[in-house]
């Protein structure tokens, strides 16, 4: 007579084996899967060809958004370089402060030596500024992918080309849909309504800067139902004067807060305080309002955060409860 316990036992180690096995093998056709989507051809922000022949183990971004556009897909622990930047969010202060990730110099003085000595298999860089930084680290032989974030479309293409590259295809999927929703609903709220006319300073030091028709900023404010008063000029950032700002009016004055309005003493005081600058309706009805430069600036994942502050400067009546 068979022993009830032993059958038991027999049918139980059965089950985990064949548990195992079958794992093994679905393990082993994910790798193949992975192994046949390599080597990964992609065209990056400046038309470069780049090809990624296999996802990365150790990477290094370059500018902050590109930092907080990996740690929003869940790839902090293949983070091992970040340059500094003091409105990052404090997942990333702590790993750089423990010394997991290190920091690689400032967004324009970026240490090619101290990039390079992390040994990364994936540098991701912003062009523009950047892009003389990433030409030097090609020619170390560095397997760079340049983005550009040109608008706010173009900012979500450039998550999805990062998801792509890294293997977090379904993790970029998922982020880019929910930012696409949260947009098409200010969107939707703000398209009839009366458009206010907007200035945004970023920069204040006996002259000053603003954002043309190329930048995310100028998008975000005509999403949030306004007007860039520097929609007409383009390019991403320019230099304008008293005079323009005079002319054109402005009805809202948006500052960039952070660390170049800390250093300029930048507030809705000093602008308020400025010779003439009492004749714009902004002033006049007091306006004048701060957001976060780590939200409309940086051109990252907080964008949309940034563009939901912006509907709520522009047009409070949409949100009664702030």
């Amino acid at each position: 007579m068979i022993n009830k316990k032993k059958l038991i036992t027999a049918i139980i180690v059965t089950v985990i084996v064949i548990g195992v096995f079958w794992g093994a093998i679905t393990w082993h056709q994910s790798l193949q899967s992975e192994e046949l989507n390599a080597p990964l051809t992609i065209v990056d922000g400046v038309g470069r060809t780049v090809t990624i022949t296999s996802y990365p183990d150790r990477i290094v971004p370059i500018a902050p958004s590109c930092t907080e556009i990996l740690f929003a897909l869940d790839l902090q622990e293949k983070v091992v370089g970040a340059p500094t930047y003091s409105g990052y969010s404090s997942e990333i202060q702590e790993r750089i402060s423990s010394g997991e990730v290190t920091t690689v110099g400032s967004f324009s003085g970026i240490s090619v030596e101290t990039v390079v000595s992390l040994d990364p298999d994936l540098i991701v860089a912003k062009g523009g500024y950047q892009l003389s930084t990433a030409e030097r680290l090609m020619e170390l032989d560095k397997t760079v992918v340049v983005v550009t974030h040109q608008g706010f479309d173009g900012l979500l293409n450039d998550i999805s080309l990062i998801g792509e590259i890294t293997g977090q295809n379904e993790e970029a999927e998922s982020f880019v849909q929910d930012m696409e929703s949260r947009a098409q609903e200010i969107v939707e709220k703000t398209k009839d309504l009366t458009k206010p006319r907007v200035y945004v300073e970023y920069y204040f030091n006996g002259g000053f800067g603003s954002y043309g028709s190329n930048s995310v900023i100028d998008e975000l404010i005509s999403m949030a139902g306004g007007i860039n008063v520097f929609a007409g000029f383009s390019g991403q950032y320019i230099d304008t004067s008293t005079e323009e700002i005079l002319k054109a009016n402005p009805e809202i004055i948006i500052i960039s807060k952070g660390a170049m309005s800390k250093l300029c003493d930048l507030t809705p005081r000093t602008i308020r305080d400025r010779p003439s600058w009492d004749t714009t309706k902004a002033v006049q009805e007091n306006q004048i309002y701060e957001i976060d430069e780590n939200l409309i600036t940086v051109a990252g994942p907080k964008v949309i955060d940034g563009l939901e502050e912006l509907a709520k400067i522009l047009h409070p009546e949409l949100f009664p409860n702030g």
